[in-house]
């Protein structure tokens, strides 16, 4: 009797074993045969395709790397794998993937540790471009939906400290600088719709409720009823989705219109071709819908508008400005963006051409505490005037 239940086992694992082995060798095949795809939708990035084969990949070990991550990133069923995988480490309980948290009917990006020295010198950068460009300077550093969305965070997650930094910060910056903390208005609405469930951005409403404030720091007063609310998708899975297989989560985008909006025309760059709307909505057809807030980051915007307003604004921003933007519309006769992560033109000559009497730095708490390519666009205009 246990020869015969010894029999069968190994009898069982071996036809597993062919299954398994039969499973991979058509799977390879399939491979071979199946056209490369060189993007993921789902995963939002490009995809390693059939390495072509030469003596000096051979010799330095990059082809077969290459060749494995080929395997990896066209094997069939692999979206089908990535979303198995999401719902197995939540149905265990796992609390994070990579850098994003699974939490309460959201993700949630962690927060990154506080790098005081660029900070610190970040205050001083700005503080001495305030000194050399005595213009109405404001900043705004927003906290990210780790620090005001902690109420779904996964359980025993560690608490944010966003919050702690940005005062730091705001506390090194000159009276004559306006410190806008946004994170205390954003936790009064903590309640609403402000940060999208799949993605890192704020929502509209989130960026609404911060133009409220700023405005009102620039002596001006708007109410949510002055804006007609359109949405135009319920289909945005964002970057955290691709990052972590996530199902079942999306988000509506909704885009906002003063009633009293104003005829405007956007220039890309420099590129003489005016377009009458912030708007693209061609993203709408993308993965990155939130590329709908002028069809994603360039190095340089300008926007021209038919108001009365004597004001011109200058933004340093990263993306989380993108769909801010939009509610300042009616206070500017021109607003001017600059993304400094792509822009090396000369700021000073800008700043004379444009006529700018405002500036405003516009950033999310993660993208201003790790990048520094603002403090090169900005030392770069101050040597540039001093010379």
């Amino acid at each position: 009797m246990k020869n015969k239940l010894a029999s069968m086992k190994r009898r069982s694992a071996l036809l597993f074993s062919v299954i398994l082995s039969g499973i991979l060798v058509l799977g390879l095949i399939i491979n071979v045969i199946w056209p490369d795809r060189d993007h993921s939708n789902v995963e939002n990035r490009p995809l390693q395709t059939f390495p072509a084969l030469q003596l000096q990949s051979l010799e330095d070990g990059s082809w077969t790397r290459n060749m494995t991550n080929w395997f990896s990133d066209q094997f069939v069923g692999r979206n089908l794998y990535f979303h198995l995988n999401y719902l197995l480490k939540k149905g265990t309980g796992i609390q994070k993937i990579d850098d994003v948290y699974l939490g309460k009917g959201a993700l949630i990006q962690e927060a990154g540790a506080p790098n005081e020295a660029l900070m610190s010198q970040k205050a001083q950068t700005i503080q001495a471009f305030h000194a050399r460009f005595p213009l109405n300077t404001s900043v705004m550093i927003v906290p990210t939906a780790a620090q005001i969305d902690q109420d779904k965070l996964p359980p025993f997650a560690p608490g944010a400290f966003e919050q702690q930094t940005i005062d730091s910060f705001y506390s090194q910056l000159p009276e004559d600088i306006h410190a806008l903390d946004v994170g205390k208005t954003l936790e009064k609405n903590q309640n609403k719709y402000q940060y999208y469930k799949t993605d890192h951005h704020w929502t509209s409403l989130g960026a609404y409720h911060a133009a409220k404030q700023f405005l009102k720091s620039q002596g001006m007063e708007i109410a949510y009823s002055d804006y007609e609310r359109m949405p135009v998708s319920n289909s945005f899975r964002g970057t955290l989705e691709s990052k972590t297989g996530s199902v079942f989560l999306k988000d509506t985008i909704d885009i906002y219109v003063a009633k009293n909006n104003p005829d405007y025309l956007v220039t890309y760059n420099n590129d003489g071709n005016p377009v009458p709307t912030i708007y693209d909505d061609e993203a709408l057809h993308r993965k990155d819908q939130y590329e709908v807030f002028f069809g994603g980051n360039d190095s340089l915007v300008q926007i021209n508008l038919n108001t009365d307003s004597t004001r011109h604004l200058l933004i340093f921003k990263d993306s989380y400005a993108n769909s801010m933007i939009q509610f300042l519309l009616p206070y500017y006769r021109s607003i001017t963006i600059v993304d400094p992560r792509y822009y090396y033109d000369d700021i000073t000559r800008l700043i004379e051409s444009d006529m700018i009497t405002d500036v405003l730095f516009l950033y999310n708490y993660n993208s201003f505490q790790t990048d520094t390519s603002l403090l090169d666009v900005l030392n770069s205009a101050i040597q540039t005037a001093n010379q």
